[in-house]
């Protein structure tokens, strides 16, 4: 089957091009927002007062059990199995 497209449509040619520009812009968009200045008059809040009295909580302490040891039983068909190879 034949290409319809022509090459002036052929957007392949151009994709280096718009990646460059697209990593140019958003590398430009990154640098102007963390040199962006805030001119606001704002009171900042003292973390130095008396009032932070906070409540201490009272967690209690947890024992953990060891878990029981397992118990291995001796299976009369496993025995007969090995029997049988021998």
């Amino acid at each position: 089957m034949e290409n319809k497209k022509t090459p002036k449509a052929d957007i392949r040619k151009m994709s280096g091009m718009i990646f460059n520009l697209g990593l140019m812009l958003s590398v430009a968009a990154v640098l102007v927002a963390f040199e962006w200045k805030a001119y606001e008059d704002f009171e900042i809040k003292s973390l130095r007062t008396e009032d932070n009295t906070w409540d201490l909580l009272d967690i209690p302490n947890t024992v953990q059990t060891p878990p029981t040891p397992l118990r291995f039983y001796s299976n009369q068909k496993s025995n007969w199995f090995l029997m049988k190879l021998s």
